[in-house]
């Protein structure tokens, strides 16, 4: 005696058309920007050869690229408006900073956030003799917190 099961067509075609309503509705969600922040230097790792540290990359057209730094994304560092898609900032760090150093980078439009990304990077060591602020760099001015 075989056992019927009359519910599992019902229940193949009532998936199939979820699925098909599912992707159906899909097709009207507007698509999704391929415009996103990519940081192109320094590289996520590196050691620049110097203190001043460039920061290059593309982002969306007419945003504003932020960065900051990673352990407190209170100090801001630098900003660089995106023209054409590319932007290109320099962050310049003092005898005073550690060598390990995170930066916390965002595009923004119009106050949204619209993409971030972080890189460490490690600064060459400063020579002997060469003075030390236990302070650190000091970025503030009267536009960035400290």
């Amino acid at each position: 005696m075989t056992t019927s099961f009359p519910w599992r067509p019902i229940l193949a075609i009532g998936v199939v058309g979820v699925l098909a309503a599912g992707g159906a509705a899909l097709t009207f969600l507007p698509a999704a920007s391929d415009a996103r922040l990519v940081i192109e230097t320094p590289t996520d790792g590196s050691s620049p050869a110097s203190r001043a540290v460039t920061v290059t990359g593309t982002a969306p057209e007419g945003s504003t690229v932020r960065i900051y730094d990673d352990n407190s994304n209170a100090i801001l560092l630098g900003t660089a408006d995106v023209v054409d898609g590319h932007f290109s900032a320099e962050i310049a760090y003092g005898d005073g900073a550690a060598t390990r150093q995170g930066l916390y980078i965002d595009s923004t439009d119009g106050g949204e956030l619209l993409d971030a990304d972080t890189v460490a990077i490690t600064l060459p060591a400063l020579g002997a003799g060469a003075p030390y602020d236990p302070q650190g760099p000091s970025s503030a001015s009267a536009d960035t917190p400290r």
